[in-house]
């Protein structure tokens, strides 16, 4: 029996992606409204460099890796979901107005890729570049043509990671994180404990990953993940 297929109603979230590692963020929020038809994965077919000899006799090749795209173009976005993804300073006049220095952005973000079917094939993207264009058509009014190009996540001594593939499960696995009590004389790795980042915000939610810690680290607290 094949598997559900994933049409239908499609939910991006969207988050910053972790400064390091291939771990997809805790707490994403939804991109916006997509509008109708204009989701497309793309790939790019990477190069393929050749090596010829005289007389033309091929001596080597290598094909380099293809280049993946996630678009999508969204309506009616909010003042907010507009400015998430440049470089802008806000007012303080109760965040409605934002002075726009840039309409690119040095972060990267992750990227969820959720069908409404349980048991379709879902698309998790740990890191990505994102271009972010704001367009006016009369009959719309303010569009985004949002493009997510993915960026491997390089691992010392592990191959890249680009994306994820699942299928979607019936309910949504939650995880909890408490704070290791006594550290002394433990291994934090080998533990598989967490290190916590960001700020808490929905501008910068806490992101867990694993550390690489061999020895507990002044000042650094660490945490135990658990399933809720």
């Amino acid at each position: 029996m094949s598997d559900p297929n994933a049409w239908g109603k499609i939910t991006l979230k969207v988050a910053v992606a972790p400064d390091s590692g291939a771990e997809m963020p805790d707490s994403m929020s939804d991109l916006g409204i997509v509008e109708e038809d204009s989701f497309s994965l793309e790939t790019e077919a990477g190069e393929k460099i050749q090596l010829w000899g005289t007389g033309h006799v091929l001596v080597d090749q290598k094909q380099l890796e293809n280049v993946e795209s996630l678009t999508c173009t969204l309506i009616v976005p909010t003042l907010e979901q507009i400015t998430k993804f440049w470089k802008v300073t806000s007012s303080g006049e109760g965040d409605e107005k934002y002075t726009v220095h840039s309409t690119m952005t040095d972060k990267k973000y992750s990227i969820t890729f959720v069908p409404e079917l349980t048991g379709a094939i879902m698309l998790e993207i740990p890191k990505t570049d994102v271009s972010a264009q704001l367009d006016f058509e009369e009959k719309k009014g303010w569009v985004m043509t949002m493009t997510f190009t993915i960026v491997p996540v390089q691992i010392s001594g592990q191959d890249p990671v680009k994306f994820y593939l699942s299928k979607k499960k019936s309910s949504v696995v939650v995880y909890t994180y408490t704070p290791v009590a006594d550290t002394e004389g433990k291994n934090p790795a080998s533990e598989g404990w967490y290190e916590r980042s960001g700020a808490g915000t929905e501008q910068s939610p806490y992101v867990y990953t694993l550390t690489e810690d061999e020895t507990p680290q002044v000042g650094t607290t660490y945490y135990i993940r658990s399933q809720a």
